[in-house]
Formats: C-alpha cells, structure tokens, sequence
C-alpha cells in the first residue's frame, strides 16, 4: 500500500464557523466527531467532497440530547466530554460516513472509536461547553483538514455541508 499523507477528520460543528477558519489543534470549537477521529484516504480532495456531498444529500437534519459528563482517553491524560444520545440519528450518521471511507479504502488512525467503538460526545472546552439536558441541532458535516500547509498543531476547516431541515 503506497503511503498516504493527508489527514482528515468529519464533524458536526456545534458553533458556527465560516469554511477557511483556522485553529489551533489545542483550540477546537464545540464539535462531535461523525466520521472517526482522523483517516486517511488516497483521494484528492474535490473526490472526497463529491463523494461526501452526495453521501448526505437529502440526510435531514435532527437534535440529539446532551447526557453526562465523563472522562474518556487514558487514565493517565483523561478527556473531559459530554457525551450526547447517538440513538437519534448520530450513530446512523456515523455508520454511513464510515460506511463510505472503509468502502473507498480509508484508513483510520483509530479503528476502535469508529462503529460498535464510536461513543457520540462533545469535548469540553476551555471557553465552551455542553450541559446535560440541552438539545442540540446536528444540521452540518465539517471536513477538517487535521495539517493545513503541513502544520499538524493547526486545524482548517475545508467544507462545510449543510444537513437539509
């Protein structure tokens, strides 16, 4: 298998952003990673555009319940999250974009978290926050580009995809 380079992640994007918005990797906006946490696949980058474009094309939008806060990660580096009911329309959004990439030849950075692994949560930030018991609109499919210009300590977000009402 030739080696690939380019790293992305898929989100729904719980704040608004324009497409081109930079960050930080340690400044992410509010967010639930829909599509695994970082793959790789020997597309160009208009491929996978298309293809993800016409993968959600007609996917109505939906809320999703905020539940519990809890710790995810290792023991010894443990992640604050708040983790949101999948059982709405995260985890059939999850199945179908993974679906696609595994189908196409990605390959994930980390296969435990994607299917019967994928646990639907939000990271709490440093300024940002979800709070159990709130509802949230999951209307979006951010492509994240995890090394603008060869820079992996920032993100870039590429395309924004509008889930229709």
């Amino acid at each position: 298998m030739e080696k690939l380079t380019q790293k992305w992640t898929l989100v729904s994007l719980l704040e608004k952003h324009d497409q081109g918005y930079e960050f930080s990797a340690a400044d992410w906006p509010l967010h639930i990673s829909t599509g695994g946490t970082l793959f790789e696949v020997d597309w160009s980058l208009g491929d996978l555009l298309t293809k993800l474009t016409n993968l959600i094309s007609g996917q109505a939008s939906f809320d999703a319940l905020v539940l519990d806060d809890t710790n995810l990660g290792p023991p010894d580096k443990p992640v604050l999250v708040t983790m949101i009911d999948s059982q709405t329309g995260l985890g059939a959004l999850h199945e179908k974009i993974v679906d696609l990439l595994l189908e196409n030849g990605a390959v994930f950075s980390h296969p435990l978290h994607i299917r019967d692994g994928f646990k639907a949560h939000c990271t709490v930030q440093k300024n940002a926050r979800l709070h159990k018991g709130e509802t949230i609109s999951i209307d979006n499919l951010a492509l994240i580009d995890m090394f603008p210009d060869g820079d992996g300590y920032q993100r870039k977000i590429l395309k924004i995809i509008a889930l229709h009402k």
